[in-house]
């Protein structure tokens, strides 16, 4: 306290002296002068009177020594005020001079308080530019803070402590102005006055506002920084250029226990690494610490480096030295102890895997799971991409900035992560030199001895990317080749819907490309009765079958039908997926109605072919007939004997009716009725029949295991086309031999070869017919399946057999296949699909001989008297009470009576112009009338010609024995 005491009055003294001392500084000139005069004068005085001087010499001398002392000190007051006066000139100069630079120099405003604070005078630097405001004058300093300074209550209630106290203060800094922010420092003395009363502040102030915010940014710099460093998983340290360290996080100590406490700012990286060498932490090191040091410290001084050695505790670290622009370091250590384990593990299976790795000429990588760096790399990864091995090893993509898009990188990792496996993902990788190349890389996890790697291989495609958009460009010709097309050309997709529809398809159906675009093809354009067939044959092209051609018929925009030969390819994209199917056409509307007035033709001239066989066979049937009678006449009094010979004729019309049938198929009179049936049960029910046809001279076994999946299949038409193959195999063996019958399930995969007919791959049921004939040739394979065409006699073969056995099996949807080696046999095969799971099997095709009849009438409807009377007699044998009628006319008159009849039973054709179809309407009109049996050696065809009473009509195909006649009527019956 004495000592502040002490200088404010020395510096009051100053002041004082500093205005009064040119006068003080004279006066004392002067007094001193006077003072010294008057000695002197006392003393020449007292020596003149002890001279010889007279006394009036004494007296003048003494009044010009008076004279000379008292002019002395004036003339020396004089001069001494003159020098005083200017030298204070000069020290005002240079007063002012300091001042002035301390004012250019120093801060931005001068100011002063009065004794409550309040700003008394603000003096301005010109030099700054910073001026004061004339609205600060009279205000406190807190007057001028912003609310948000303000809010710091301690910082400004120490501030107004400090100013109580009347104490000095320095660099008190506050925001002056919130908007724009702006940052003042303050410092200040107290002012007292010569009494000792505070009298106030005076002082300094700079603006800071450059300084506060570049501090503030560098200060959130430093944070980010450290947390940035904090939250590095490797190691991290930084170095000055004196080689000391700056700051490290926590992963850095963690690597080196025995020197953590010394992992200090100031400490020297030579040091700090031959502390822990001597400690033990290196294992590298021991040994040789010296030369260690050496080479780690020329390593950390290089311009960039790369080390890897071994810990006391087992791991094994990555340490990397970078070199940076101010002359320091960057140190970061990464722990690659599982990649140290990994490669130890991959030398372990290098010599099997090595080879091709490296030799590949694809880009191939192995990288760990856990932190995705790179274990190994092949030559192709560094010729294409410009990254060397040792640069690459240790290193992650992110580090090397191999993937240039990070959306594509993070797609990555989400897919293998989910499936293990990535398999051709289209992207671009960066080369070394910055060049971006495309790729489709496919990846792997595997585990190499416990530890998890991607194995990775990603070829350069950038050649391949470039032709695909050159083949673009080819496809947009393409596509404008197709529209200028003169074929109908018809694109779908996947989902059937048109994607393209050409000039030529306008031209024909009258729909335009912006009507059908996106349509359902078949749904839409295809009618009702042929969508299934269409559908069949889209989704084999779909599936990848071999290109074919098939008539589909396509409405037209004026109600009519074309029919379009198309030929179907699948529509395969840049990766070789079918994504939809290609239909090229042709318009043969106008070459069928042609070529159907030519098979017209052709048919009446296949009757010179058909007259010969057909004429021998009915012979034959009529032989058989007329023989049996004769037999039976002959064999009244043994009827068990009769009764062969009357099986004998009931087979003989079943052949008769086969062979109608078969005419009724050729002509396409007839339309199949496929059902689930089993083959194997059609097999065995005609097994007796095929058996006595045969002949004694004939081996004949049948092969079929039990519970095979049952075929979709017309089943009389299968009857007849097992019998036909037998009857053949019959005649290729005149002399005897073996016939075999073989059914069994097989398989047809979509590659398998051999599938000349293009089956659509699944399961199918195979039934074959063998026998050890003298085998076809060549020639005969080639035409088997041709119709006419016979190797037989002249009347002894229709040359139709085959051929339908051929047209059956392809209208099944199945095929059928020769197989013959001549001296050795043939083997026919019918290959038909496996029904659906949700057919039923058809009911046994066996008599039901338990059906017992209710008594119930019959009107039988019948024009020809002999098959009335054999009809009414069987009618009878089978229990039911008979009406006759010989015409249609008869008919209706009986119905229109009282009579009460269950049951009608009319022949479809007869004179009169009422048919056995009329009656049936008639009776439909009623409701509660007798139900309706018709018999037609036409049934499929009658049928499709009166569709209007489907479901209300039962139709018996002529010929028909009381077997038939009995089912048929016990379906009618309640």
């Amino acid at each position: 306290m004495s000592k502040y005491f002490t200088d404010r009055v020395t510096d009051r003294f100053l002041h004082w002296t500093g205005k009064r001392s040119v006068w003080v500084i004279t006066l004392f000139v002067a007094t001193s002068a006077a003072v010294l005069a008057l000695i002197l004068d006392h003393a020449v005085y007292a020596a003149l009177v002890l001279s010889t001087f007279e006394s009036d010499q004494i007296d003048n001398l003494n009044i010009v020594g008076t004279a000379i002392l008292v002019a002395l000190p004036l003339a020396l007051f004089f001069a001494a005020l003159v020098k005083s006066l200017y030298q204070s000139r000069k020290d005002l100069k240079d007063s002012e001079d300091k001042l002035n630079e301390l004012l250019a120099t120093s801060s931005d405003w001068f100011w002063e308080t009065d004794e409550e604070y309040r700003f008394s005078k603000l003096i301005g630097n010109r030099e700054t530019g910073k001026l004061p405001r004339a609205d600060v004058l009279g205000t406190f300093r807190w007057d001028n803070a912003s609310p948000r300074d303000l809010a710091d209550i301690d910082k400004w209630e120490a501030h107004k402590a400090v100013l109580d106290a009347h104490k000095p203060f320095r660099n008190f800094t506050y925001e002056n102005s919130p908007n724009p922010p702006k940052w003042v420092r303050a410092s200040g003395n107290p002012v007292f006055r010569e009494d000792g009363e505070f009298a106030g502040y005076i002082g300094t102030a700079s603006d800071i506002t450059n300084e506060y915010l570049a501090n503030i940014k560098i200060r959130d710099q430093d944070e980010r920084l450290k947390t940035a460093v904090s939250a590095m998983s490797s190691g991290f340290a930084l170095w000055n250029d004196d080689d000391e360290l700056v700051v490290c996080n926590e992963q850095f100590k963690k690597f080196y226990p025995s020197v953590r406490s010394q992992l200090v700012p100031g400490a020297k990286f030579e040091a700090l690494s031959r502390a822990a060498a001597e400690a033990g932490d290196i294992l590298d090191a021991v040994g040789d610490i010296d030369e260690w040091i050496k080479r780690i410290v020329e390593r950390h001084r290089a311009s960039e480096s790369s080390t890897v050695y071994q810990l006391r505790n087992g791991q094994w670290i990555q340490a990397i030295e970078r070199r940076i622009i101010d002359g320091g370091s960057v140190s970061e250590r990464n722990d690659i102890t599982d990649l140290m384990q990994a490669n130890r593990a991959l030398s372990n299976t290098e010599a099997r895997f090595s080879t091709a790795f490296h030799a590949n000429p694809q880009i191939c990588t192995i990288s760990t799971v856990s932190n995705g760096r790179y274990i190994d790399v092949n030559k192709a990864f560094e010729t294409i991409t410009g990254y060397s091995r040792d640069m690459t090893i240790g290193a992650t993509a992110e580090d090397i900035g191999i993937w240039p898009d990070p959306e594509f990188r993070n797609n990555f990792k989400r897919i293998i992560s989910e499936n293990r496996s990535v398999d051709k993902m289209v992207g671009k990788f960066r080369t070394r030199s910055g060049e971006i190349r495309h790729t489709r890389i496919s990846a792997e996890i595997i585990d190499i001895e416990g530890t998890e790697c991607i194995l990775g291989v990603f070829p350069d495609v950038t050649d391949e990317i470039m032709a695909i958009r050159a083949l673009e460009e080819s496809e947009r010709n393409l596509k404008s080749i197709i529209h200028t097309a003169s074929a109908p050309i018809v694109v779908v997709n996947r989902k059937g819907q048109i994607t393209e529809w050409n000039i030529a398809a306008t031209a024909i159906t009258g729909y335009s490309e912006e009507e059908v675009n996106y349509c359902l093809f078949i749904n839409e354009f295809v009618p009702e009765k042929f969508n299934e067939n269409a559908k069949i044959i889209f989704e084999r092209a779909m599936n990848g079958a071999s290109p074919e051609s098939s008539e589909i018929p396509v409405a037209t925009k004026n109600g009519g039908i074309a029919t379009i030969l198309f030929s179907l390819t699948p529509l395969l994209d840049r990766s070789g997926n079918t994504v939809g199917v290609v239909a090229i056409g042709q318009d043969v509307t106008a070459l069928n109605q042609a070529q159907e007035q030519l098979f017209h033709a052709q048919k009446l001239e296949s009757v010179g072919y058909l007259s010969g066989g057909i004429a021998h066979d009915f012979n034959n049937l009529l032989q058989v007939i007329g023989g049996s009678i004769s037999v039976i006449d002959s064999l009244r009094d043994d009827p068990e004997e009769q009764g062969i010979w009357i099986e004998k004729i009931e087979k003989t019309i079943q052949r008769g009716g086969s062979l109608t049938n078969q005419l009724l198929a050729f002509s396409r009179q007839q339309a199949l009725k496929p059902q689930s049936v089993r083959p194997g049960e059609i097999v065995f029910g005609i097994d007796s029949l095929l058996r006595r046809t045969l002949g004694e001279d004939i081996t004949f076994s049948v092969s079929c295991p039990a519970n095979l999946p049952p075929i979709l299949a017309d089943v009389h038409e299968l009857q007849n086309a097992i019998i036909n193959l037998c009857v053949n195999a019959r005649d290729a063996m005149p002399n005897g031999g073996r016939l075999g019958i073989d059914v069994k399930a097989v398989k047809i995969r979509e590659d398998a070869s051999g599938n000349k007919d293009n089956l659509p791959a699944g399961n199918y049921i195979e039934l074959s017919v063998s026998d050890t004939g003298a085998g076809m040739g060549a020639t005969v394979l080639e035409n088997a399946f041709d119709p006419f065409f016979t190797t037989k006699e002249v009347g002894k073969g229709t040359g139709l057999g085959l051929s339908m056995v051929y047209g059956f099996a392809k209208q099944s949807r199945g095929t059928a296949k020769i197989d013959s080696v001549i001296g050795e046999g043939t083997t026919v095969s019918l290959l038909f699909p496996e029904a659906p799971p949700d057919d039923q099997p058809a009911e046994s095709l066996l008599p039901d001989s338990s059906h017992s009849p209710t008594g119930s009438t019959i009107l039988l409807v019948e024009d020809d008297p002999e098959v009335r009377d054999v009809t009414s007699s069987l009618l009878r044998l089978a229990g039911y009470k008979i009406l006759e009628a010989d015409s249609g006319r008869m008919a209706l008159d009986i119905l229109a009576t009282s009579v009460e009849i269950d049951i009608v039973f009319s022949d479809v054709v007869m004179p009169g112009g009422i048919s056995g179809f009329d009656i049936a309407r008639k009776i439909a009109a009623s409701p509660g009338g007798p139900k309706v049996l018709l018999a037609s050696g036409y049934p499929d065809k009658q049928e499709a010609d009166h569709s209007d009473l489907d479901g209300q009509v039962t139709i018996l195909p002529k010929p028909y024995n009381l077997t038939e006649i009995r089912k048929a009527l016990a379906e009618l019956e309640p």
